[in-house]
């Protein structure tokens, strides 16, 4: 797991390939030697990628991860567990199993082994749709976790039936969590997917010395269980959050304060496809709120996934979140996909028409990053050019461009976009353009 999430890095969910369980010889089959040899280099023992499906249809059981726990010694793993197939399995298909190897049994052997024999060797944990019970281990028993993941993923546009995320937290799950709200969790680095906001806060809330914090899709809430004093996260540097329009996300919000924040990811969602903009506009000041506190001078703020939103709606939440952080000089724009609203344009409109009314948003914005889909509006350049003419109008005398490596964005641009760039250069504008991390020149 990585210590920050800065484009395009992503988590190691996305670049391992989903390991199956092998026999135990597989190892030490090539011949005595390499078996010696695999068997003392610890290193090889540090990641492990369990499925529990294939452990419950396999003989060789637990073998393999006693194995693993067993030849790590004392170094740090980073353990997978994906209990998805095994929540889904049919107890038909698992009469033939010995009493000892139902699928309770084995649930139960594993929990153990991680949990309760093995658990201070583990540093890096993700969990893929565990049993509810298995949150309430995640409190003290680890004293070497640094990192955790917790995903429920969706199968045919669907959360899974075991689920503990929508519409809200499996009533067992909810039961071990309320037991536990009072120990504080030892954690560094969290991630989140596709959860319920009760989840989403509650490990917000319970992890003071939390540096990294990301979560996707959060589904709205009751505000009810969160505490009505200030939230002070002293150490966080990144955070990811999807804002939904609802009185739970709003009350966190605004009793929130993150100090060290560094990189901020920003996507919001309507909480409904009837939400009107009267609804949206009753949380503009918890937004403000939230946005007003960090300390935007040291901000990178990326804003995600606002093409798929109307122009208008586009543009009254942009308009919130760009004047609530006037000191920020750092924004990035990341679009996965092409949507109906260009963004970057939208942006510079609402710097251009605040200055026409003195209201100066962004008055000392030096750099933007482009990702996914967003690259496509510099290659037509007419937005960026705009936003450079505002930069300069405001007295600024640099700004910093960066796209990622496929982005060959000046082989798109034709010559009287270079003789735009060359006259602002040559009358003492630094303009600077980085493709992939490479300087290129601009004309």
């Amino acid at each position: 797991m990585t210590s920050h999430l800065e484009p395009p890095t992503d988590t190691y969910r996305h670049i391992t390939p989903p390991d199956r369980y092998f026999p135990m010889h597989v190892l030490g089959a090539v011949c005595s030697r390499w078996r010696r040899l695999a068997w003392s280099t610890r290193g090889l023992w540090t990641f492990f990628n369990l499925n529990v499906g294939d452990v419950i249809n396999n003989e060789h059981g637990l073998m393999l991860p006693e194995c693993y726990f067993e030849n790590v010694g004392m170094r740090q793993m980073t353990l997978i567990v994906d209990c998805k197939m095994a929540q889904g399995l049919n107890s038909s298909l698992l009469e033939f199993l010995p009493s000892s190897r139902t699928k309770e049994g084995l649930f139960n052997s594993l929990r153990e082994l991680i949990f309760d024999v093995y658990p201070e060797r583990i540093a890096q944990l993700r969990l893929v749709s565990p049993p509810p019970e298995w949150l309430l281990l995640l409190s003290d028993l680890f004293p070497t976790l640094r990192g955790l993941e917790l995903d429920w993923p969706f199968q045919n546009g669907r959360l899974l039936e075991n689920a503990i995320s929508f519409p809200q937290l499996h009533p067992r799950a909810a039961l071990y969590l309320r037991r536990t709200s009072e120990v504080p969790l030892v954690l560094t680095h969290l991630q989140l997917h596709t959860t319920s906001f009760r989840l989403a806060s509650y490990f917000l809330i319970s992890c003071p010395n939390l540096i990294s914090y990301n979560v996707w899709s959060v589904t709205p809430g009751d505000p009810g269980g969160l505490p009505n004093n200030q939230i002070v996260l002293p150490y966080l540097e990144t955070f990811r959050w999807t804002w939904t329009s609802c009185d739970a996300h709003a009350k966190l919000l605004r009793q929130l304060r993150l100090p060290s924040l560094q990189y901020l990811y920003w996507t919001e969602y309507q909480s409904s496809s009837r939400e009107t903009d009267s609804e949206y506009e009753q949380y503009y000041l918890a937004i403000d709120a939230f946005f007003s506190e960090l300390p935007a001078h040291q901000l990178r703020l990326y804003l995600c996934q606002f093409s798929s939103f109307e122009r208008h709606r586009a543009r009254l939440r942009l308009f919130v979140i760009l004047s609530s952080t006037p000191r920020l000089k750092y924004l990035g724009i990341h679009e996965p996909s092409v949507g109906q609203v260009d963004t970057l344009r939208t942006v510079t409109t609402i710097i251009k028409e605040s200055r026409q009314r003195n209201g100066w948003v962004l008055p000392e914005l030096e750099q933007l990053s482009l990702t996914g889909q967003a690259c496509l509006r510099v290659i037509a350049p007419h937005s960026f050019i705009m936003l450079l003419d505002e930069r300069r109008i405001s007295g600024s005398t640099a700004f910093h461009l960066d796209v990622p490596g496929h982005g060959r964005i000046d082989f798109w641009w034709n010559d009287a976009v270079r003789c735009l760039l060359r006259t602002m250069v040559n009358g003492g504008y630094k303009l600077e353009i980085t493709v992939g991390g490479g300087m290129i020149p601009a004309f």
